[in-house]
């Protein structure tokens, strides 16, 4: 009976492996491919280090405005039903399944001002990425569900308070989760960066020189130096948003055992 029990336990595991070896595996070939020479000159090239600054201080804007986007169209979505509110989902959604070279030549058509500026880079991110953060408050949302808010309300809060105090406290992991995905999507673009934002000018004194998105960077090194240089730099790319997303989830790890201990 236990071994019945456990079989589709051990089915799970195995299908997880697989899914991690697929992951991981391209990335050790990566690691085995470039050099340790080209790998310590990638950290310390000035040009590799402008590039990934640009793109985490445009991803971290971008994750900011996706929060304040995301988070009233998740609660909408959560609290409406009926056609209205399965449309705007629909609308919401979109950004997931459109090609991002159309996103881009979307973008340049609607806002040309944007071209080739922090601003594009930023755009793109958000339209990219911003869906995460709505579909996740929008789960948390329905997951809460309104009982709260009705007692809230009952107590004399006005609706606003309401959300303000209670909804959007008990929502901010799933909210903050959202925001960190929105960003990790953000920064992994490439296609309408291709269209939007392939050289970015200078905005002093945010990027005091001229440089590239992280992806577009790692492309360019490509066309010019081969998959070799390519894949140090892309190493350096790829240990850097680990390391920022790994340190976000352990915080809001510790913060967790920090509220949990405090109330005990």
């Amino acid at each position: 009976m236990r071994t019945k029990r456990s079989l589709p336990i051990i089915v799970m595991l195995a299908i997880a492996l697989v899914a991690s070896l697929f992951v991981i595996l391209p990335l050790i070939s990566l690691v085995s491919y470039a050099t340790l020479g080209g790998l310590m000159s990638a950290f310390r090239d000035p040009a590799v280090q402008l590039s990934m600054y640009l793109t985490m201080v445009a991803g971290g804007m971008a994750s900011a405005i996706s929060v304040v986007l995301g988070v009233p169209a998740g609660y909408v979505l959560a609290r409406t039903s009926g056609f209205p509110s399965k449309l705007l989902s629909s609308i919401l959604e979109l950004p997931i399944m459109i090609p991002h070279f159309v996103v881009g030549i979307a973008l340049l058509i609607f806002a040309p001002f944007v071209f080739q500026s922090l601003l594009g880079v930023v755009a793109v991110m958000v339209f990219v990425g911003f869906s995460y953060t709505v579909k996740a408050a929008e789960s948390s949302f329905v997951e809460m569900g309104a009982g709260f808010e009705r007692a809230a309300l009952t107590l004399g809060a006005s609706p606003f308070r309401a959300f303000w105090s209670v909804s959007l406290p008990l929502s901010a992991r799933s909210v903050a989760g959202g925001a960190l995905l929105s960003w990790a999507r953000g920064i992994g673009e490439m296609g309408a960066f291709l269209v939007l934002a392939y050289y970015v000018y200078p905005v002093f004194p945010l990027l005091p020189t001229a440089t590239n998105p992280m992806s577009i960077y790692a492309y360019q090194v490509y066309q010019l130096e081969g998959i070799r240089g390519a894949a140090s730099v892309s190493l350096v790319y790829i240990s850097v948003s680990l390391a920022i997303f790994l340190v976000t989830k352990y915080v809001h790890h510790w913060k967790d055992l920090l509220i949990t201990s405090t109330r005990i």
